[in-house]
């Protein structure tokens, strides 16, 4: 018997995007942070914002998906299971 494999990381993204209300830019933003092992200033060039800027859109996902930092958005991203 073939299990049913998970969703890709493109899907996990977009369902989770979709079910927290996040922006496109936002969704741009959770992509990066949640694979990259970079610095905040390092991803804030990267995204080509200032690393107030940054702050200030992780902030905003914080308040969508009710989690209190960057580090614990990471982890419930991650344990977060999409619904069908």
């Amino acid at each position: 018997m073939v299990e049913a494999a998970g969703p890709t990381s493109d899907e996990r993204l977009d369902a989770f995007v979709v079910t927290f209300g996040l922006t496109r830019r936002e969704r741009d933003m959770l992509e990066v942070l949640v694979v990259s092992d970079q610095s905040v200033q390092d991803i804030a060039t990267t995204l080509f914002l200032s690393r107030s800027t940054l702050y200030r859109h992780i902030s905003l996902i914080n308040k969508k998906t009710d989690t209190a930092s960057r580090v614990a958005l990471i982890n419930f991203f991650w344990s977060w299971t999409p619904k069908d």
